[in-house]
């Protein structure tokens, strides 16, 4: 039988990643539980934490979205911050280390309209309709010749052009 989360009644946007869920509050504000193994929470636990607890405070998300062990929020100002596994440039940043929590912002990437997290990877569609890519890159999943294993930093994807939604896995 479904089970009502009294800290998720009025989540405004979910997003759900291995073993991890974020939502976006009325005021803007993530808040993430389950598995922490890489911080995918936003915050240093060790371990499971079931608490909804919200990320640092002052960021205001629009949406969310995740893939395995990070995730990406748009922010009103139409930046993108992530958080969680830094592998393979998952995060958008050139980071020391495997995790890190608090979120970072994603280099050199604005004016964005959408955000779609995949497993290892996450793109961006922006307001020009051209979309850019970052992370992983073990099966072409950031639109790039597979010669480019991973990217820190979005890449534009060629030939996606007046593009009006994405979505990724």
């Amino acid at each position: 039988m479904p089970t009502i989360v009294p800290a998720l009644q009025d989540a405004q946007d979910l997003a759900f990643g291995w073993q991890h869920l974020c939502a976006l509050d009325a005021q803007g504000a993530a808040v993430c539980a389950g598995d922490n193994e890489l911080r995918q929470l936003g915050r240093a636990v060790d371990g499971q934490d079931g608490n909804f607890a919200p990320l640092s405070p002052g960021d205001a998300f629009v949406d969310l979205s995740a893939g395995y062990f990070h995730t990406c929020g748009r922010l009103a100002s139409g930046e993108v911050s992530c958080w969680g596994d830094a592998s393979d440039g998952r995060l958008g940043a050139l980071l020391p280390g495997r995790m890190t929590s608090p979120p970072v912002r994603v280099q050199g990437l604005s004016q964005v309209n959408e955000v779609a997290g995949g497993s290892d990877h996450t793109c961006a569609l922006l307001q020009s309709g051209q979309v850019e890519c970052w992370g992983r890159n073990a099966h072409g999943e950031l639109g790039q010749p597979t010669t480019v294993t991973s990217s820190h930093v979005p890449l534009r994807v060629p030939s996606l052009e007046q593009i009006t939604s994405i979505a990724s896995n």
